[in-house]
């Protein structure tokens, strides 16, 4: 049955509305309602389904875009087509499991497998038969125990009896090991054999504390009843969070650190949104549309930012103003089928427009001065060749890689690696590297001696940088990705942030005074303002985040610019905490260690930025790009548990009930394609144990996919929709009460096990397959 929707013209406010279903003379039977929403205006989403009523076959959005896809008679996806008509071609081997595919690029991505499911090549051609080869050895049990890389780069991988990682050896010869407790959560990790971090947790799982073994100091946590974080004491200074007894909604947040306090206070509307800040001198305060989307925001100093949306829920209009009514920013947006943007208008009629390709890369950025700069990109995702054109004039920047995508040539400047694929020198700097492949020093060429420095923590954040002997020690808040507060060498507290609770920065403490931020769509910082509604610093970026403009007295001292990323003045890097991202290149200067999506030839490439679309996605950690809709006020909660760092179990049980904008929030490289694609194929089950170790999460797969299961495509999420559709018991049981027990099993695993990150993005995508299930999907 096609979806439908319903007009309706009420006299009064709605608050809720009851849905039933009457069946009329001999019919009978059961009627599923699914993603109802109550929007305002006309607008209409459809699904199409096959003969069988199990697969999608056209996806019809509110704009009236249509993406189609293709299905064999067991359900494997055999090509789709996305809203511009752009074409995937899937052919699989006798056992479903996903042989080849085929990019509307012409490049194309083939797979060979054991005898046990587990993959043991990958090879990537491209149209003009360049190719990159990738091998993989497993032991008895399907553990992966070998990766050879494209320029023949070998990692190991050796686990203990029960299946846990203890060691692995990185192409370099560096090591890292893990030790486990008698739970089998990491006791210890270790680089080079030298002991960096112990860890102690509590009954539920918990981690209470960290300690760093190399300077003997020791971070601590208290959880709550509800396991939910209460206090952090680190580095001399101390974080406490305080929640309402019946809801997880922040109520109140302190920190300090010394003679420096700060308390910030949250009030929520009916339906549980953040609408005011308080940080006991200015106020900021939120309203939303009904979709959930902000709708205006009002910053301390009581400058405002007015956002509309259309269909999609992708920003039409952002206003920006003072209070006084002075314009810093004025801006619409215009984007094509696939929801890429295509123009940005200012009411002067200046204009900046884009194009993409056929894999929403983008080739083309238009400035209003008529500056045109293009793109051209290779079948593996690097881009070979910029030319800026001005004035007529035209002028070519050609760069160079290896099979491994990495950058060796751009232009005049000449690029080295190590061994483990990080950046050891370009036209400017020398770069070093530790034993966790971190970049710990940058020396400029032509001197001996590094400039800068830095140190990480436990979670691979940066928490010091030395610049010329100046310190900054950086403090985040809790587990996230967000800079609370900086001190200087000697513990003194030099600059302080505000966020709202969704991760928000909003404004900027130092020296006394109060600065306040300002965004456009794409949540690049354009603007600062004083308590007085001064505008101290702008900014103008493009397309890659390159500074084409900054003025202003506080333009050079805010380190937070381009999709509110943290710039290192003094390299012109930013940082995007797993690793630092090089704006004039494009690329980032060491390698993501994951693979990416079977099914999407960008995520496999280790060194692009933001898929090579820039003008649609960011990416705050450095491994994982995503759609920014609302100039990163995030109504999204997966993206807003993401970067307020609540934990992917919370990411996956947002984006499972769909409370993710419609299906706009698009996870590109930690939302493993092919994985999703195993759930669906009882054969694939060996696939996935050949990439999980945690045996807690091993024993979840095999019962999901027992071997002699015959519903559907063989696995239990196929069992539950049969049941839920047909009210039809498979084999006599009840696989619905099956699919609610193995849903608690995997969100105790998430909360609870050491898990990897591709373990947590397999558990994350089967607790979304059962949740899909149980909804008849």
């Amino acid at each position: 049955m096609n979806r439908a929707a319903v007009s309706i013209q009420p006299s009064k406010p709605i608050d809720k509305i009851d849905i039933s279903a009457v069946f009329r003379g001999n019919y009978t039977g059961t009627v599923w309602f699914d993603a109802i929403r109550l929007m305002e205006g006309n607008v209409v989403t459809k699904n199409k389904y096959d003969a069988s009523g199990n697969y999608v076959t056209e996806e019809v959005d509110e704009e009236g875009y249509v993406a189609k896809k293709n299905y064999d008679a067991v359900g494997n996806l055999l090509s789709e087509y996305d809203k511009k008509g752009n074409k995937k071609e899937y052919t699989y081997d006798f056992s479903d499991r996903l042989k080849q595919l085929l990019l509307a690029n012409g490049t194309s991505v083939n797979y060979d497998y054991d005898l046990n499911g587990n993959m043991t090549s990958k090879v990537i051609r491209t149209s003009d038969g360049q190719s990159q080869t990738f091998a993989y050895s497993y032991d008895a049990t399907g553990k992966l125990i070998k990766t050879v890389g494209p320029l023949n780069d070998v990692t190991t991988n050796e686990y203990d009896a029960n299946g846990n990682k203890i060691k692995t050896v990185l192409p370099k010869g560096n090591t890292i090991q893990w030790t486990y407790d008698g739970t089998e959560r990491v006791d210890t990790i270790s680089y080079n054999g030298v002991p960096y971090y112990k860890f102690r947790y509590d009954k539920n799982g918990n981690e209470l504390s960290v300690q760093y073994l190399k300077d003997g100091t020791t971070k601590t946590r208290t959880f709550d009843k509800a396991n939910r974080l209460t206090e952090l004491s680190d580095r001399g200074g101390l974080q406490k969070w305080l929640y309402p007894t019946t809801s997880d909604k922040l109520q109140q947040f302190m920190f300090s650190h010394g003679s420096f306090s700060q308390t910030i206070n949250y009030q929520y509307n009916k339906l549980d949104q953040n609408t005011v800040v308080q940080d006991g001198t200015y106020t900021y305060r939120f309203d939303y549309d009904e979709r959930g989307n902000v709708r205006t925001f009002t910053t301390g100093n009581r400058a405002g930012s007015t956002f509309t949306y259309d269909d999609r829920g992708l920003v039409e209009s952002i206003s920006v103003g003072t209070a006084d009514g002075t314009e810093i920013l004025s801006e619409t947006y215009r984007y094509d089928e696939n929801g890429n943007r295509t123009e940005i208008a200012t009411p002067t009629g200046a204009k900046t427009l884009y194009r993409y390709d056929a894999l929403d890369q983008l080739v083309e950025e238009q400035w209003p001065d008529g500056t045109t700069i293009a793109y051209t990109y290779d079948g593996f995702g690097n881009r070979r060749q910029i030319v800026k054109t001005k004035d007529g004039l035209s002028t070519t920047i050609t760069a160079d890689y290896n099979a491994a995508n990495q950058l060796v040539r751009f232009g005049d400047e000449t690029i080295t690696y190590d061994a483990n694929g990080n950046r050891l020198e370009d036209g400017q700097y020398r770069y070093e590297w530790n034993e966790a492949d971190q970049l710990v020093s940058i020396t400029r060429k032509g001197e001996s001696a590094p400039f800068v420095t830095y140190k990480y923590d436990e979670d691979g954040r940066r928490i010091q940088k030395t610049v010329n002997g100046v310190v900054t020690n950086y403090h985040y808040q809790g587990d996230s990705l967000n800079v609370l507060y900086e001190t200087d060498a000697s513990g003194n507290v030099v600059q302080s942030y505000i966020y709202g609770e969704n991760g928000q920065l909003l404004a900027m403490k130092k020296g006394g005074a109060t600065y306040f931020y300002h965004y456009n769509a794409h949540g690049d910082v354009i603007a600062l303002t004083d308590a007085q509604g001064n505008i101290v610093a702008r900014y103008q970026y493009d397309a890659w985040g390159n500074v084409l403009s900054q003025s202003g007295e506080m333009a050079a001292e805010n380190p937070y610019r381009y999709a509110g990323y943290q710039y290192d003045e003094e390299t012109g890097l930013y940082y995007l905490i797993a690793r630092y991202y090089h704006p004039t290149h494009g690329v980032f200067l060491s390698m993501d260690p994951d693979p990416g999506d079977a099914d999407d030839i960008l995520t496999q490439n280790g060194y692009t930025y933001a898929n090579n679309n820039p003008v649609m996605l960011v990416d705050p950690d450095g491994h994982l790009p995503w759609l920014l809709i609302n100039a990163g006020f995030a109504a999204y909660e997966g993206y807003k548990a993401y970067k307020t760092g609540r934990g992917w179990m919370y990411v996956a049980k947002k984006t499972a009930l769909g409370a993710v904008g419609g299906g706009k929030f698009k996870l590109v490289r930690n939302t493993s394609k092919y994985v999703i694609k195993g759930i669906g194929n009882l054969n694939r089950r060996e696939q996935l144990l050949g990439q999980v170790t945690n045996k807690k999460l091993r024993n979840v797969i095999h019962e999901m996919f027992r071997p002699n299961a015959t519903v559907g495509d063989g696995s239990l999420a196929a069992a539950v929709r049969l049941e839920v559709r047909k009210g039809i018991l498979t084999g006599g049981k009840s696989h619905i009460i099956k699919a609610k027990e193995r849903i608690r099993n995997l969100e105790k695993i998430l909360a609870k096990e050491n898990l990897n990150g591709r373990e947590r993005r397999i558990t994350n995508h089967l607790l979304i397959e059962l949740k899909r299930a149980l909804n008849g999907k």
